[in-house]
């Protein structure tokens, strides 16, 4: 699916999603900074997925993960 406002995208399918830009944006992380494309990709695999774009450009991720027990979200966002 795809939401849209105004000059803003909303992805929830996983060939939207830019590796090169969710590496990017986990560099600064605390967490992730020096995380491979690969591991990001195998990442991806059992997650819901959302990409964020401004016109062409990838400004924004998250990924949702539950099993049951426990849930994760992360968010991901470019400074610019």
């Amino acid at each position: 699916m795809k939401w849209i406002k105004n000059e803003y995208v909303i992805y929830d399918i996983k060939s939207k999603v830019n590796i090169n830009a969710v590496k990017f944006f986990l560099k600064d992380s605390f967490w992730a900074p020096n995380r491979t494309k690969k591991t990001i990709q195998a990442s991806l695999k059992k997650a819901i997925c959302f990409s964020l774009y401004k016109g062409s450009k990838q400004i924004g991720f998250s990924r949702v993960l539950a099993d049951n027990a426990y849930f994760l979200a992360e968010f991901l966002f470019s400074a610019s």
